[in-house]
Formats: C-alpha cells, structure tokens, sequence
C-alpha cells in the first residue's frame, strides 16, 4: 500500500498538468525552450523564469504593501518570510523524492505553483 501512494505522490509530481505553460508562465519562457540546444540551456530557461516568477510575486507583494499601515505591512513582512521558508522546504522535499534528472523538473514545477498561488494570494489580499 505504501508504494502506491508513493507511486501516486511521483505521478502527481511530475504531472503535465503542473508544467510551466498552465502556470502563468511569461513570453520569454514560452520562448527559451524551442532555443535550448542542450540539458543545460533548458536549466538556463527554468533558472531564468524562476527569476522572472519572482520578480513579478516581489512587484505583487509590493503593490499591497504600499497602502498599508506599519503593523499591517509588518506583520505581512512576517508572514511572507515564513512562506518563503515553507516554500522551499517544500519544494526541496518534492524535489528530494524524485530520482535522478528529474529530480530539478520537479523542484521548478513546485516552485512556480507556490509562486503562482501566492500571487493569487496576494492579488485579493484586501478584498477579504
């Protein structure tokens, strides 16, 4: 029983439904891959993205902090480090049960769907 679950859990990493194009992905990554020669210029790609997804989260995060009061925005600076932390550890945890090559497909796969969440997240923060 334990390894169909763990064969379910591997399936649903590496599943399609989670690739880069369904997550939001920007114009330059729908790009890169059709100019990856190599394992390494496809890592380029992921890399980049990721540093994209990032940047566009930090604007995101940015815009709903600039109206709000000292002890809003710092218990919100509170609460996005502590995503940060669950975000990676998560991360690293999916990435860790994959074998081999597959293994960094999982980790950015995770990565951009705790970005994209969070910036629905922080998208309606104040419409709660």
């Amino acid at each position: 029983m334990k390894i169909l679950h763990f064969a379910a859990a591997i399936l649903i990493l590496i599943s399609p439904v989670a690739s880069a194009q369904n997550l939001d992905a920007t114009q330059q990554y729908k790009r890169c891959p059709a100019n990856a020669a190599s394992m390494a210029d496809s890592r380029r790609c992921d890399s980049e993205e990721l540093d994209r997804q990032k940047a566009l989260l930090t604007a995101e995060y940015k815009i709903i902090t600039a109206g709000a009061s000292p002890s809003a925005t710092a218990n919100l600076d509170k609460a996005q480090k502590a995503w940060v932390t669950y975000r990676d550890l998560d991360c690293k945890a999916k990435s860790s049960a994959i074998p081999g090559s597959g293994a960094s497909d999982a980790y950015f796969e995770c990565m951009l769907q705790h970005i994209r969440v969070r910036k629905l997240q922080l998208e309606n923060y104040w419409s709660l």
